[in-house]
């Protein structure tokens, strides 16, 4: 792709990006038996405690359908719902130590399938592919919610030549 134009590069992003997400999400759900979107929650309370309301905008549903999968994930034990202190008619969901946990375990399945799929991948294919995810990094600014605590810049390929 050595005279790529912007169009050509958003139109194999366009393509590349959702083939992938849904490759992920079924293996999510083949796995883990967790639903793609109740993992996305997870990891969106992991990072912070945050009101119904801001969960529903950043997932782009309703309110009250936010609220139940809010409720699905609290039975199951894997958030709380408090009381805002600031405003006692807001509720704040919480990751608990059990949600973290399963988070934890999905997020470790989830780099072994990817890891399997990159297996047939030289040293040099995978650094020019983390090459290229930390240019799309620096393009999209909602990338900086990953729910990795690293950022790409601090992955590198390890060296297993030793």
């Amino acid at each position: 792709m050595s005279s790529a134009t912007k169009q050509d590069v958003s139109s194999y992003i366009l393509r590349i990006i959702p083939a992938l997400m849904r490759m992920i999400a079924a293996e999510i759900r083949r796995v883990e038996g967790i639903a793609p979107a109740q993992f996305g929650l997870l990891s969106m309370a992991q990072r912070c405690p945050r009101s119904l309301g801001e969960l529903a905008e950043k997932q782009g549903v309703s309110l009250p359908t936010m609220s139940n999968s809010v409720s699905v994930l609290a039975e199951r034990g894997w958030v709380t719902r408090l009381p805002s202190k600031s405003d006692r008619r807001v509720m704040i969901v919480e990751l608990t130590p059990q949600g973290a946990q399963v988070l934890a375990d999905v997020q470790t399945r989830m780099e072994t399938y990817m890891t399997e799929l990159l297996s047939d991948l030289s040293r040099e294919q995978l650094e020019q592919l983390l090459d290229g995810m930390q240019i799309l990094e620096g393009v999209f600014p909602s990338f900086e919610e990953s729910s990795s605590s690293n950022t790409m810049e601090e992955q590198r390929i390890p060296d297993e030549s030793h």
